[in-house]
């Protein structure tokens, strides 16, 4: 029967931060799990990330294990992938030519020559999340003096954002992620610029709401009220279950040039649908965690749902929202990043 567990990395950390002499640790360490990584999304082909724990003083770079039998099963059809050095952003992984789409279960499993066991885990693509974006403003200018309701752009001020959005979630479960995008600049000719809407930049943006307001005894201390702040969001819809939620979030961009004008900047926000498992992930490494998920060697403690080994196979659903055409108007925000 297949279990979820929590992993300890290391169990004596508080023991050792208390000692003032120094520690010998064995060169025969245990030996090390499997560790396996994919996060399968819709319409995106599927990549799996295979190599080894290490010990969390062990600094040498993680190797990609590169002669495994990597079977990837989409609702009941399975198939073999391929090993690429170029897949997982270079890090080596196994591909496969399958685009799972909402609603899809899958399941992989992997042996490993001289592992003793068989590393395997399931997941399902959850459903597209549901959003209406309800309205989108600019605020162009700090004061009234250098505002104009026609977006005229000033040297040196910031542009602020405000998008308030409606969330709504018809099933009993689900999780989320939020994150806006932002279109880059490219020199066209040697006066001419356009915005690059072939890539998009993370923006950090604020969010004061319940749902996703945290505080504990520093922030009461600083002055902070809890509200989020980052460039990713995680929520899920406890308290609006077969309901819908409405949010509104701000963010800003400071020109570095005459040229940006950041009143008509392509803006997307991109919202995710998370699997259990991805989610219960996400919130146990989001301090620690890179992108490339090199955290299976630290003394913390990780979610994870992979039998005979350790790591996260866990799916989700993106859609990404173009803002409508914006409205131009002064609105209360703060002046400044919060750092929470």
């Amino acid at each position: 029967m297949k279990t979820t567990k929590y992993i300890f990395l290391i169990l004596m950390v508080a023991f050792m931060a208390a000692c003032t002499e120094p520690i010998d640790f064995p060169s025969d360490q245990d030996d090390p799990y499997a560790v396996l990584v994919s996060r399968p999304m819709n319409d995106s082909t599927v990549c799996v990330h295979l190599s080894y724990s290490r010990f969390f003083l062990d600094n040498r770079p993680t190797k990609p294990v590169s002669d495994a039998n990597v079977v990837l099963s989409v609702n009941g059809i399975a198939t073999v992938g391929t090993y690429s050095e170029a897949a997982y952003n270079m890090r080596g992984g196994y591909v496969f030519p399958v685009s799972p789409q909402p609603g899809d279960s899958l399941h992989v499993s992997a042996t490993i020559p001289g592992y003793d066991h068989e590393v395997s885990a399931s997941t399902h693509i959850p459903g597209l999340p549901d959003i209406e974006v309800l309205d989108y403003v600019v605020d162009t200018g700090r004061g009234v003096n250098n505002y104009d309701r026609e977006g005229s752009y000033y040297y040196n001020d910031n542009f602020y954002f405000k998008v308030r959005f409606k969330v709504k979630s018809p099933q009993d479960d689900a999780y989320y992620a939020i994150r806006v995008l932002y279109g880059d600049i490219r020199r066209e000719t040697t006066d001419q610029y356009v915005w690059d809407t072939s890539r998009y930049e993370d923006a950090y943006f604020s969010v004061n709401d319940p749902i996703v307001n945290t505080q504990d005894i520093v922030d009461v201390i600083d002055g902070y009220d809890g509200s989020f702040y980052g460039d990713e969001m995680l929520f899920s819809n406890e308290t609006f279950r077969k309901g819908e939620h409405e949010f509104i979030l701000i963010f800003s961009l400071v020109p570095t040039d005459l040229i940006e004008n950041y009143s008509q900047v392509p803006v997307r926000l991109e919202v995710r649908s998370l699997s259990p498992e991805l989610y219960r992930y996400i919130k146990t490494t989001e301090t620690e965690v890179s992108d490339f998920d090199e955290l299976f060697g630290e003394p913390i403690q990780v979610f994870c749902n992979i039998d005979g080994g350790i790591g996260i196979f866990g799916g989700s659903s993106r859609k990404r929202f173009a803002m409508p055409m914006p409205r131009y108007a002064t609105f209360s925000h703060n002046d400044g990043y919060y750092f929470k």
